[in-house]
């Protein structure tokens, strides 16, 4: 009855503050207060509808709240439904991927290299491993949350250059696959049955608290300033002829700039010049590094510990 109380239509809210007994309780003051048999009457209809309404179960929870458990339970039971979401998932990426590659994939004399350059030949690979982990393959299951980390990094890394919507899309759907991976159902489809048991630290989504954000924030802008010790020469724009290449440039039309990934400070004779727009990219994008670090650093703290409740049957006797 007590469960049932909680999902009150909105003309039956008032009793929640009824306790066990009540209606027989009203009934009763009503009469002894003698304030009519009418009021009687609809103390009466309003308890058999809630009766009727709570034992035939035809009244439903919104959509919202059923939804949310719905997916609750999927968090945490239904490691194959997360399995092919993460599938669903790496064929998004390979569309994102293929419409930022131009603007984030590494230069050809940059010696680096990026998941999502190869991520369509990989997908087969993805789709066994994520088959050995259904199984219960650890190994494999190391192996996708290394890929999709990498992935995750390498984009972080290098999404100063592109801000847009592919490249953003690409971010959210790596981030979204190590918590698909790190879900107490896959967790412990990787365990044996001596640890299904074991509370799983991320069995509820951690939001970050606001001073996490601030202190990604923070950190990104120190990183910021940091990256001004990375500096080259740079033709300084607007000046020279349109076209002309470096070495056909007069000195003074060449600067230091300083700044990683994106230049934002060069010296235009001997005068500062601050490109506000880096400046702000190189900002967000270092943030965003920054906050993903402390932000895995602050989900590795130790939980603490629940309360234990003591029921009232083991509540010990005063002496």
């Amino acid at each position: 009855m007590k469960e049932a109380r909680s999902w009150l239509p909105p003309h039956l809210r008032w009793l929640r503050q009824l306790g066990p007994g009540a209606h027989s309780q009203g009934l009763g003051a009503c009469a002894t207060a003698g304030q009519g048999q009418k009021q009687l009457e609809e103390v009466a209809a309003q308890s058999s509808e809630l009766l009727s309404a709570c034992g035939s179960g035809r009244y439903r929870p919104p959509v919202a709240t059923r939804w949310r458990n719905t997916m609750a339970h999927s968090w945490r039971n239904n490691a194959g439904g997360l399995l092919a979401i993460y599938l669903l998932l790496g064929l998004a990426a390979v569309a994102a991927a293929g419409a930022a590659r131009p603007a984030l994939s590494c230069l050809a004399s940059a010696k680096c290299w990026v998941p999502y350059d190869d991520q369509p030949s990989w997908l087969p690979v993805m789709a066994f491993l994520a088959w050995r982990v259904s199984r219960g393959g650890r190994v494999s299951w190391i192996g996708l949350i290394g890929w999709s980390a990498l992935g995750y990094t390498a984009v972080a890394t290098t999404i100063a250059s592109v801000w847009s919507l592919p490249a953003l899309s690409l971010l959210a759907i790596y981030a979204i696959q190590i918590a698909l991976l790190t879900s107490p159902a896959v967790y412990q489809r990787t365990r044996g049955d001596d640890h299904a048991a074991l509370s799983h630290p991320s069995a509820r989504i951690a939001w970050p608290p606001l001073w996490l954000i601030s202190t990604g924030l923070l950190a990104g802008l120190v990183v910021t300033l940091l990256y001004l010790a990375n500096m080259n020469w740079t033709p300084i724009p607007g000046c020279g002829g349109p076209g002309a290449s470096p070495d056909q440039l007069p000195a003074r039309c060449i600067g230091l700039a300083q700044g990683y990934p994106l230049r934002f400070l060069t010296a235009d004779q001997n005068i500062p010049v601050i490109n506000k727009e880096a400046l702000v990219k190189d900002w967000a994008q270092w943030s965003l590094v920054s906050f993903s670090a402390f932000y895995l650093l602050w989900l590795r703290r130790d939980p603490a510990p629940e309360p234990t409740q003591v029921s009232a049957g083991e509540q010990p006797v005063p002496q």
